[in-house]
């Protein structure tokens, strides 16, 4: 495209850069801000003639450029703001900056669309990059967790590209990748999301926290339990910021302006003391920041990514077992279709699995499911093979009752279509007792009634019966 051409020096010099402006999309209300902006910027120049030029704001990145009668008019104003360069206007404390230093760039955050399995680590930020560029927008492009980061040296470029914000990308040997650009948001990593959990639900729980907070995309990898939010700028991303961690369905999502870079640990014997995975992952050189046991899985998170590399692999001795750290968590959700094939027969005693275990804060019951996999044992013609899975069954039965008794609801759901309404229980107030007894069964007294009464017993299956 030949070299990029760069505006006069004396345009340069005579411009300021603003940002932190929280701008109003309505032009009247614009149009307000503007006036105060400008009435800001005279207030530090005292002296003849009217300092400004031309105003020109970027709602979409709560910025705006001045452009300054002259160089001397620029520097009166960063004598007057100081080295600190805040500014207060219309009761707002925005940043000013000298037009074309790095912190006047604007920064779009790039989501992909789509099925993007087959792309490489890097592939999307690429296509992003030799996208941007087929247009003649020449970008910093920055791979992160499930996003790009995207800076654009001109905002009016970067307001050109989001104006149409889903674009279709050329990934290179002849695959394409959609991918959409969200302007004005601050990025915040996700760990630790429970397995069976979406980025809706996710985006609910921190907007039940944070209510002001405007959320424009979430997204999760169930794979790997990480996720990226994005808030737009304003108080509510400001109220996510200071969450750091949020509880959800039995377990604690982390959440950081810094990307994290968890390895897991599965099937862990009951109570792990978590000083003695410290100790195995300190023999290895590895410091892990945090270290977050739930039931029988561990999340650990590392200080960087090339950590995460190295330990991914690596096994540690734990209670004279070894077990592997995965990068991805090898558990799935309970009561899906992978669950039941894959871990049902596995299952321990009901009473011997802690209350904070992800087993027992499945999303859902889905009865077609139980009963689907509870018919393909019961068909089975390995009798050991058919005795363990029914055993199986039995207990992921026994799992879901005693979760909805804790919650007092369950969620029903159908292999056809998801129920949305929970079902509430009336269960007696707590706190309730869990009995692994076996009791006898003695019939209340009743008075005959008149009449015909018609007794059937049944040798079924007590289960498949109900």
């Amino acid at each position: 495209h030949g070299e990029e051409q760069q505006p006069p020096p004396q345009q340069q010099r005579c411009s300021i850069f603003i940002k932190g402006l929280q701008l109003n999309s309505v032009a009247s209300l614009c149009e307000l801000q503007r006036r105060a902006l400008c009435s800001a910027i005279r207030g530090l120049i005292h002296g003849a003639g009217d300092p400004l030029e031309e105003v020109t704001l970027y709602p979409l990145f709560g910025a705006a450029r001045l452009r300054m009668a002259s160089p001397q008019g620029v520097e009166a104003v960063f004598r007057a703001v100081g080295n600190e360069g805040r500014l207060q206007v219309d009761q707002q404390a925005v940043h000013v900056l000298r037009e074309g230093c790095p912190d006047a760039r604007v920064l779009v955050h790039a989501v992909p669309l789509g099925d993007t399995a087959a792309l490489a680590k890097n592939d999307f930020a690429v296509a992003v990059k030799s996208g941007l560029a087929a247009r003649e927008a020449y970008v910093e492009v920055k791979a992160l967790q499930g996003v790009c980061a995207v800076t654009f040296p001109d905002p009016e470029v970067a307001e050109s590209v989001c104006v149409h914000p889903d674009v279709e990308l050329n990934a290179g040997e002849g695959r394409s990748v959609g991918a959409r650009f969200f302007p004005g948001c601050f990025c915040f990593f996700l760990s630790g999301v429970p397995l069976g959990v979406n980025g809706q639900e996710v985006a609910a729980a921190v907007a039940d926290e944070a209510s002001s907070a405007d959320i424009a995309h979430c997204s999760v990898n169930e794979k790997d339990g990480r996720g990226v939010l994005l808030v737009k700028m304003g108080d509510g991303a400001d109220m996510v910021a200071c969450m750091k961690e949020l509880p959800m369905k039995g377990a604690m999502l982390r959440l950081s302006s810094e990307q994290l870079h968890p390895v897991y640990l599965e099937q862990l014997p009951p109570k792990i003391a978590r000083g003695v995975v410290i100790r195995e992952l300190n023999s290895m050189g590895l410091k892990p920041q945090s270290i977050d046991i739930q039931g029988s899985q561990a999340e650990i998170l590392l200080q960087s990514a090339w950590d995460r590399e190295r330990a991914t692999g690596k096994s540690l001795t734990l209670d004279g077992r070894t077990y592997e750290l995965h990068q991805e968590r090898v558990a799935c959700a309970p009561f899906t279709e992978k669950w039941y094939a894959a871990s049902v027969k596995d299952l321990p005693p009901v009473d011997a699995i802690p209350l904070d275990d992800p087993v027992f804060h499945a999303p859902t019951w889905n009865p077609d499911l139980w009963l689907k996999h509870f018919n393909q044992f019961q068909q089975s013609s390995d009798h050991a093979d058919k005795n363990i899975g029914l055993h199986g069954m039995r207990k992921a039965a026994m799992i879901a009752t005693v979760q909805a008794v804790r919650v007092g609801k369950y969620a029903p759901s159908s292999l056809g279509r998801q129920e949305q309404r929970p079902v509430p229980l009336h269960v007696c107030p707590p706190p309730t007792v869990f009995h692994n007894l076996e009791e006898t069964f003695v019939l209340p007294k009743m008075d005959p009634k008149p009449g015909f009464v018609l007794v059937r017993v049944e040798s079924q299956d007590c289960l498949l019966c109900a």
